[in-house]
């Protein structure tokens, strides 16, 4: 319904080699973070699969996902995966 707006960042820290999953989940129209939120996944351990910590922050998110009534489906709209400190320092333009 366009109340509450989500969103996922991911990846693999720089230097460190920790994975890390970030959940966002936005009051669209209050302009705050729903209370409770971001949901922020770090395992501070280098080679730990990415996707098991998606799939654990995932988990935490569920219950406000639910109460929100947030779709799971949205398109993917910007990657970056660099793995370099001087790449991921720069710009990179979005427009939607």
């Amino acid at each position: 319904d366009g109340k509450y707006f989500g969103f996922e960042q991911y990846g693999v820290e720089d230097g460190t080699g920790f994975p890390y999953s970030d959940i966002f989940l936005i009051d669209v129209e209050k302009d705050v973070w729903v209370k409770g939120t971001p949901i922020q996944q770090l395992v501070r351990r280098a080679g730990t699969d990415l996707e098991k910590v998606r799939e654990a922050s995932r988990l935490r998110a569920e219950p406000f996902l639910w109460r929100l009534n947030v779709g799971t489906k949205g398109n993917h709209v910007l990657a970056d995966p660099s793995e370099t400190a001087e790449a991921a320092a720069r710009f990179v333009p979005l427009t939607v």
